[in-house]
């Protein structure tokens, strides 16, 4: 699954996160795509939202701008 947070503000990213994060659980994701662009505060609020979840966020190698959660 991906969720594009391009254009989203940085005060959204917590609430729509949460939400996908409920949606993956409920349907049995092992991994979420973050497309996060290139804002280093985006990649904190990601990271620190997955954390709060218990799921490990780690950026990708191969794309710097999207940070991959897995649950």
């Amino acid at each position: 699954m991906k969720l594009d947070l391009h254009g989203v503000k940085h005060a959204d990213v917590k609430q729509l996160l949460d939400t996908t994060i409920y949606e993956c659980m409920n349907n049995k994701c092992t991994r979420l795509y973050v497309i996060t662009g290139n804002s280093d505060e985006m990649k904190r609020i990601v990271v620190d939202v997955a954390k709060d979840h218990g799921v490990t966020a780690v950026q990708n190698m191969f794309n710097t701008a999207e940070i991959i959660l897995d649950f």
